[in-house]
């Protein structure tokens, strides 16, 4: 990565030297940082279509490549210290289709004052964000080649911020999730040995849904640099507050955002796609950039099809 990226705005910068400063890869740090950004950024908040007529979400995937012993578990607890409060995220690992869903969706009783009958259950969220964490991808083979398993084409939906769950016969076995109700990052370790484990689904979509970076880092300095000091420059007081209790249960209750009161989408404004190079837009020096490493050899995004910058909010 060039140092004009890294140099372009403050907190690039702080990350570039605490990452140097404990000896983690700038680039995976970053990753890292913004998977932990995304898990707290309301699921409400989304990217306006850039293809189709939906908008997109802002779930995101990060894969770390490394051998054994390389740290690749090292990024995620540093974005821990720079990026402590995720908003109270469920943070596990996927083990099922199904376990998916009811990370964020449990049936209750419907209350006698409420009209209910004995037995009587309906959705209720328990959470709208998780941030999945696998240290190895084997872990996640395991999961997805079990028979029947629907880890792998659940993830790929998830990604894209569509609906979870599936109508079952038994009510109380029945959790859906509502497409853009539910925030779902995800980080994980990926040993080049055992990329298979991933990349066996290529057919599905699911690798290129990841964001891929690698634990090396060829420009660290011979010397451990100081650890910059005070703290990230970066403002997340900025990010829009979640909806409601009460509105989460009356999304999920409905199964879709379409006239539930009181869920309002936002969507982030990004300049025009056919900005190449860098320039100042609103203040802010945007680059058109690689965010994959090249040394890694594996498919990955390595061109964002729009550039990075600082978003700015509007309702939809």
């Amino acid at each position: 990565m060039r140092n004009d990226f890294w140099t372009s705005r403050p907190m690039l910068e702080y990350i570039r030297d605490y990452a140097r400063s404990t000896r983690i890869a700038p680039m995976t740090l970053l990753l890292d940082v913004l998977a932990r950004v995304s898990a707290l950024t309301p699921p409400t908040v989304v990217i306006p279509p850039l293809v189709g007529a939906s908008p997109a979400s802002l779930n995101l995937f990060v894969a770390t490549v490394g051998g054994p012993g390389t740290g690749k578990g090292l990024a995620s607890a540093a974005a821990a210290q720079l990026i402590p409060d995720i908003r109270g995220a469920v943070t596990t690992q996927p083990a099922s289709g199904e376990g998916l869903a009811a990370i964020y969706a449990n049936r209750v009783p419907v209350p006698e004052e409420e009209g209910g009958h004995k037995g009587e259950t309906r959705i209720h969220c328990v959470t709208p964000r998780a941030l999945l964490r696998v240290e190895e991808i084997g872990a996640l083979a395991g999961a997805s080649s079990r028979q029947g398993s629907t880890v792998t084409p659940t993830l790929c939906s998830a990604w894209s911020g569509e609906a979870l769950g599936a109508f079952n016969k038994l009510e109380a076995n029945r959790l859906t999730v509502p497409a853009h109700a539910y925030r779902l990052s995800m980080t994980v370790g990926v040993q080049p040995a055992a990329s298979n484990a991933l990349f066996a689904n290529v057919g599905t979509g699911l690798p290129q849904r990841f964001v891929w970076s690698e634990t090396t880092d060829p420009d660290a300095p011979d010397v451990k640099p100081d650890r910059p000091a005070g703290g990230m420059p970066c403002d997340l007081t900025a990010i829009p507050q979640d909806p409601d209790a009460a509105t989460f249960d009356a999304v999920y209750q409905a199964a879709t955002i379409r006239d539930s009161l009181g869920y309002t989408l936002t969507e982030l404004r990004f300049p025009d796609e056919k900005h190449t190079g860098s320039r100042i837009l609103d203040g802010w020096r945007c680059f058109a950039v690689p965010v994959s490493s090249r040394s890694t050899r594996m498919p990955c995004r390595s061109k964002p099809r729009s550039p990075h910058c600082s978003p700015s909010w509007r309702d939809a």
